[in-house]
């Protein structure tokens, strides 16, 4: 299946549209309301609309090429994004001026995603080059910890466990490894294999027994990994094209999922869809809660 990358890395063409999946449909922005006007089709997707527009706080420039990501701190007050140019950067947003503080060097293929530990003392890179990295930003210093090798191929995404104990990688060889990062040495632990195609995006439930998976073979997976063995929980179909992204919700009763199809959908955990959110006109290529669990917002290429 192809690998639209280049097309990826447009996010300034991305349309976010947020759905209500409960009945309030005012959505506060820091200093500006966005309102939603809401519809509900035959097929009982709920679709909305932009009536206002978020306005532009702060841009980040210093990348030498496109921004795959982008990760706020725990604390907000930090910034980490993944660039096509082999690094990681870290700005500090807390002040009235903008300031790139560390640049994570060390990869030598597309950083495609960054993300922050629980604590947001250290940041997870996952790269092209086939491994994942991890960095050490407590200190003054930016310490090089790990380096997460292991895949054959790409790795798309990595993500910490609520505990920050864990880390769990997706990649182009149809799997996802989880990593534990706990100890002197770090140690894969498991491998989740089941998919049929590439692994775009893997991340945990919120109490961290769970994983979900999503994959270019058109599924998304739940796994139960509490236990000594790995469980395959549900398969999520219904997409008709990639899924690219899944994610649950903060409750972890439910999951939304991303796809080429240009729908997301929601699910509970047993893998029955629950809904089908329609509207977009182009590919969804991602799709997550809000903190309070009563909102979707989906980012689409239209």
């Amino acid at each position: 299946m192809r690998y639209r990358s280049l097309i990826r890395n447009g996010f300034i063409a991305l349309l976010a549209f947020i759905f209500a999946i409960m009945p309030v449909t005012i959505v506060l922005f820091t200093t500006q309301i966005v309102r939603a006007q809401n519809s509900t089709p035959q097929n009982g997707a709920v679709t909305a609309s932009f009536v206002d527009y978020y306005a532009e706080a702060r841009q980040l420039k210093g990348h030498s090429g496109s921004v795959n990501g982008a990760d706020f701190s725990p604390d907000g007050k930090l910034i980490v994004t993944a660039g096509t140019d082999t690094t990681a950067r870290i700005w500090d947003i807390s002040g009235v001026e903008t300031l790139l503080i560390r640049s994570l060097q060390g990869h030598t293929g597309s950083v495609r995603s960054a993300k922050f530990s629980p604590d947001g003392q250290r940041i997870v890179t996952a790269s092209f080059d086939g491994t994942a990295r991890v960095w050490d930003i407590s200190g003054v210093e930016t310490r090089y910890i790990a380096s997460l090798k292991g895949h054959q191929g790409k790795v798309n995404s990595a993500n910490f466990s609520p505990n920050g104990k864990l880390i769990v990688t997706a990649g182009e060889d149809k799997t996802a490894r989880i990593w534990d990062i706990s100890g002197v040495e770090t140690v894969l632990i498991r491998s989740l294999q089941g998919h049929e195609s590439p692994i775009y995006g893997a991340s945990f439930s919120p109490d961290g027994k769970q994983i979900v998976t999503a994959s270019a073979d058109k599924t998304a997976r739940i796994w139960d990994v509490s236990g000594v063995e790995t469980r395959l929980i549900a398969s999520l179909q219904g997409h008709t094209d990639t899924v690219w992204s899944a994610n649950f919700s903060p409750d972890g009763k439910k999951i939304v999922t991303a796809s080429d199809d240009k729908t997301a959908r929601v699910w509970d955990i047993s893998g029955k869809q629950l809904a089908i959110l329609e509207g977009h006109n182009n590919s969804v290529y991602g799709a997550s809660f809000s903190q309070d669990g009563k909102r979707i917002v989906t980012a689409s290429l239209d």
